[in-house]
């Protein structure tokens, strides 16, 4: 059901490319996310993430957080947001109740460990798949 939903989605991204996204300070199209929304995509599947994995996205952008939530679906992935400010002893609890098989953070607190997070630089999803480094 989510990769239909995702797959519809593309379809109007992708009518018009260029039609621009506004989020905060970020400027974006259409066809901007529906790239950052495949790298997303890529990147999972690099570190094993698949057909019903979840996945923890604590991303700060919002344009990154819906990127995340597409590629998530893409690949038949059950994406859980999280705040990005939600403290890293919460985030490793949370991971670890639902059976996240990664978290993918803006930023990752220097205390949060016990969980496995991915931190994705600023240009890993134009040049997908790859980019993003795994931390254990």
């Amino acid at each position: 059901m989510a990769e239909q939903i995702a797959h519809t989605i593309f379809e109007v991204l992708n009518a018009d490319r260029a039609r621009p996204l506004l989020s905060g300070e970020t400027t974006a199209t259409t066809g901007d996310l529906a790239a950052m929304s495949t790298g997303y995509a890529a990147a999972l599947r690099e570190h094993g993430c698949g057909q019903g994995d979840r996945v923890v996205l604590c991303l700060q952008s919002n344009t990154d957080m819906l990127a995340g939530i597409l590629g998530c679906w893409m690949i038949g992935v059950a994406p859980l947001p999280l705040d990005f400010r939600t403290p890293g002893s919460q985030r490793a609890a949370i991971a670890g109740v639902a059976g996240a098989r990664l978290s993918v953070e803006t930023r990752r607190p220097p205390d949060a460990d016990g969980y496995r997070s991915a931190v994705p630089d600023e240009g890993w999803w134009r040049t997908a798949p790859g980019g993003i480094g795994v931390r254990a």
